[in-house]
């Protein structure tokens, strides 16, 4: 460095679902987008089968989400904080769609926002290549909280690593990297302080779960969820046990035909019989995945 010069602060860069927000802006613009306009947000499903920015960016549209009512991590946003009063630039960099994550951003009272924007996805790799390009590698200090941060991670200066499931602390050893714990995984008894009531449906409660495989939420009819893994089901039955087993997709019928038959037939519920057979099978595909029966680039089609 010349004499004279000032050095810049690293900036601080933060990612945001699971991360920041206790919760997927996906998810949230999903099911809100569901209660306000079923058959659009169902039609935009196929988006994400060969442009998942493209699906973010309309379920965003749809949705009509307040990030005034999304449950922030205040341990995240203590090291914001701290890292604005040593006079750092805090950024946000999402997969999320770009229109949420600048609202997130002034909320927060956070410098800048990066996110995907309707054409790039701007997670994994690409969130790194950006963030390299900007600010060159080992420029900035990262926080995320999932695999698909590994690659951020490996560019970074410093390492923050959010209420990291096993296999992400496994990933982040063989990749040589030491990262700064933040938080810590789920436990039973969060189950009770995580609902709230959201503001997208009529009596539908936020049920808030972090996963092994990182932070997410789902949203429940009041009894249970027809959304859950099958451990996280059992899980809940100790905690809460209930008279007689739910028939739902997690807990008790992993069927993708009959999954098939009942969202063809009954599927949006204002207005049945309604999608498309390539808009049946995503819909079914995307429930199946958030079931962990599938993969996300698992195919289901009539030959599958």
């Amino acid at each position: 460095m010349s004499d004279g010069a000032i050095e810049r602060p690293v900036p601080l860069i933060v990612d945001v679902d699971g991360s920041l927000l206790r919760t997927d802006l996906l998810y949230e613009s999903f099911w809100a987008a569901l209660g306000r306009a079923p058959l659009a947000a169902m039609r935009a499903l196929p988006l994400g089968l060969t442009n998942k920015a493209a699906l973010k960016g309309r379920l965003a549209e749809l949705a009509g989400l307040d990030v005034d009512l999304l449950p922030v991590n205040e341990d995240v946003r203590a090291l914001c904080q701290r890292a604005k009063v040593e006079g750092r630039e805090v950024v946000l960099a999402s997969g999320s769609d770009r229109s949420l994550v600048a609202a997130l951003a002034r909320r927060l009272d956070i410098d800048e926002a990066l996110a995907s924007d309707g054409s790039e996805n701007l997670t994994g790799a690409r969130k790194a290549a950006a963030l390299t390009q900007r600010y060159g590698q080992g420029g900035f200090d990262y926080v995320g909280d999932s695999l698909v941060d590994v690659p951020v991670w490996q560019a970074a200066r410093q390492s923050y690593a959010v209420a990291i499931a096993p296999s992400t602390r496994i990933a982040l050893g063989q990749a040589g990297i030491t990262a700064t714990a933040i938080g810590r995984r789920w436990r039973s008894r969060d189950l009770l302080k995580g609902l709230r009531g959201h503001p997208g449906g009529k009596n539908v409660l936020l049920l808030k779960i972090c996963q092994y495989t990182g932070g997410w939420e789902v949203y429940v009819a009041p009894e249970v969820s027809p959304h859950l893994p099958k451990d996280v089901a059992k899980r809940i039955e100790k905690d809460f046990p209930i008279a007689a087993p739910v028939k739902t997709v997690g807990s008790y019928w992993p069927y993708a035909t009959t999954l098939f038959d009942y969202v063809h037939r009954a599927m949006p519920f204002n207005e049945s019989k309604s999608l498309t057979p390539d808009e049946t099978y995503a819909v079914s595909a995307y429930i199946l995945h958030l079931n962990n029966i599938v993969g996300a680039d698992d195919v289901l089609d009539a030959q599958s």
